[in-house]
């Protein structure tokens, strides 16, 4: 892999950023300890409306 420099840098970073976001989102929505709260209880998926984005980009 050829070397990135300052760019290298940016793209570590935003990997980096969404691996942690990532895992805090999963750590909140299995661990035992938060389910109580129901964090993402409101977050259901519609098929139509996603279709709709998805044809209109």
């Amino acid at each position: 892999m050829p070397p990135l420099g300052l760019a290298g840098i940016g793209w570590a970073g935003t990997f980096v950023y969404w691996v942690n976001f990532l895992a805090a989102a999963a750590v909140i929505a299995f661990h035992p300890w938060f389910k109580e709260y129901k964090l993402f209880a409101s977050l259901k998926f519609n098929r139509d409306v996603f279709v709709e984005l998805w044809q209109n980009g």
